[in-house]
């Protein structure tokens, strides 16, 4: 469980780019196939970055809007992130549950082993 969080996510040769990363094509391309081949990202992703933020805008069909001066956001349909994150979470929760059914395998395994040593 050391792993949760500790995935950033960081992207190059997009620097001279103008468009912010949700809006590159090619990048939503790359996040709509990770999260379809391993939906379980959300667990390790970082969250004292913008990891998490970036995955979801990149998941969810919206456009850029302009913000205070110098800033961007993305502007997305609301009713469609809660499906998504309760999507995430199941993933999450079926990651957590393999990890605590592959604990107790090892620990019966273990009691197994040393039960049956002989004296």
């Amino acid at each position: 469980m050391t792993a949760k969080g500790a995935v950033t996510l960081v992207f190059n040769g997009y620097d001279d780019d103008p468009r912010e990363l949700e809006s590159i094509p090619e990048v939503r391309e790359w996040f709509a196939k990770l999260f379809k081949a391993w939906p379980y990202w959300s667990f390790f992703a970082s969250r004292i970055d913008q990891t998490v933020p970036l995955v979801l805008t990149c998941l969810m069909s919206g456009e850029t809007v302009a913000g205070e001066p110098g800033m961007v956001g993305w502007e997305f349909d609301g009713d469609k992130l809660k499906p998504l994150l309760f999507e995430m979470f199941g993933y999450q929760n079926e990651l957590i549950e393999r990890f605590r059914s592959w604990l107790a395998s090892r620990s019966r395994s273990n009691l197994i082993r040393w039960g049956s040593v002989r004296m």
